[in-house]
């Protein structure tokens, strides 16, 4: 059996805005160019292990990386953006697509008007009109052209890799 020993700091961030929550951070060197970093904040936890990040201490790597990378590593499969299913967004984005085809001269004044019309069939709170008419504007591949909005946990866990940044950096002075 054999037993290794890792050195562990961890850093506490008390009184996070915007929901005054408590941040506990370990960072875990496993030697040189290896380590993991774990954050805990109200009861979610993410953690990743690099096993070559190319500095000395794995403080230094995190304070280096991108934001968007790190949030990448610590919530796998997390996306930035996700479809936003509202009913005028979908229009909205749809007669700007018309406008575009037909500036474009892809489709014709005729067809541009009918697939305006065909727009007024998309309501509700969220889409729950046919998928035929996105189709008759977007092609086969309709279901990729829905508008994006703003993942909610993507930007919370961005703004707490900030702020354990910003508390690196603090440290350092």
């Amino acid at each position: 059996m054999k037993v290794t020993k890792s050195l562990i700091e961890k850093i506490q961030i008390l009184d996070f805005f915007p929901r005054l929550e408590v941040i506990n951070v370990f960072f875990e060197d496993y030697g040189e160019n290896r380590g993991k970093v774990t954050i805990e904040s109200e009861g979610d936890a993410w953690s990743y292990f690099w096993g070559g990040t190319g500095y000395k201490t794995i403080q230094e790597f995190f304070l280096k990386a991108e934001s968007d990378y790190l949030v990448g590593k610590l919530d796998i499969g997390i996306q930035k953006e996700l479809d936003n299913l509202d009913a005028e967004a979908i229009q909205e984005k749809a007669r700007k697509y018309i406008i575009y085809l037909r500036k474009e001269k892809e489709i014709s004044k005729k067809e541009a008007r009918e697939q305006w019309d065909s727009v007024e069939e998309i309501w509700g709170d969220r889409f729950s009109g046919d998928e035929r008419i996105l189709y008759r504007i977007y092609g086969e591949e309709w279901y990729l052209d829905y508008p994006q909005e703003r993942n909610p946990e993507y930007q919370h866990l961005f703004s707490i890799v900030e702020a354990i940044k910003q508390s690196l950096l603090e440290q350092k002075v």
